[in-house]
């Protein structure tokens, strides 16, 4: 198999391996099904083990949960909706390939990277669409956690690209004094040594937290 490289800008006839790396990871972290076709009874059988959240989400939209056999009929339409993302349902059952894969689209970079027909030539690389948060929250069953209160709760984030470093840049050691991290050499012993900012502690939780402390010395230190 051949593969280009990050820095590649013309696919060819090879697989780009960023892609395929990112294919592997979102299959990897739980988009991936194990429904199959029983071809004894002709029905649509579950996961032998315990469904995890995108293969609940797909048993929701079969629905029919008393008919295995309308549920492969659901599954056997050429595509099965999952809240706008079009899931690869073909009208010919395929183990392993039936709804595990999408259907690409234009608005949805992980249809492109899952599409069911990927091949040499194809490159997608980004995450950032409008399915993002449908995805991880619903389709992986991603959740925040936060403490219980009577308040309302809710997340934010904030970030800087201050210390952005480009594709094959550099980076100067002295910016890292804005993160409270400051170098030095000591000329004496000639190392490199990292002081980070003081933190400061209740002295009766210290004393406290040092009973526990696996090691002790006599002047009552640690060792």
């Amino acid at each position: 198999m051949k593969y280009i490289f990050a820095n590649d800008t013309n696919p060819e006839q090879k697989y780009d391996f960023v892609s395929l790396a990112i294919r592997d990871l979102l299959r990897g972290i739980g988009i991936i099904s194990g429904y199959r076709y029983n071809p004894i009874n002709a029905v649509l059988q579950n996961p032998d083990r315990e469904m995890n959240p995108f293969e609940w989400y797909i048993d929701k939209k079969l629905g029919n949960k008393d008919n295995p056999a309308a549920r492969l009929e659901n599954a056997t339409t050429g595509v099965l909706d999952l809240g706008g993302l079009r899931l690869y349902a073909p009208t010919t059952w395929a183990n392993g390939v039936s709804l595990n894969y999408f259907i690409p689209q234009d608005n949805s970079c992980v249809s492109k990277i899952l599409s069911y027909d990927f091949c040499k030539g194809m490159v997608t690389r980004s995450l950032n669409d409008k399915y993002s948060y449908f995805i991880f929250k619903e389709l992986l069953g991603w959740k925040y956690d936060f403490v219980v209160s009577t308040s309302t709760p809710s997340s934010s984030a904030a970030g800087s690209t201050s210390l952005f470093m480009p594709y094959n840049g550099t980076f100067n050691i002295d910016d890292c004094g804005t993160m409270g991290l400051q170098s030095k050499i000591d000329t004496n012993a000639s190392i490199y040594k990292t002081n980070s900012l003081s933190r400061s502690y209740s002295t009766e939780l210290d004393r406290y937290i040092k009973q526990f402390h696996p090691f002790q010395c006599e002047d009552d230190d640690h060792c």
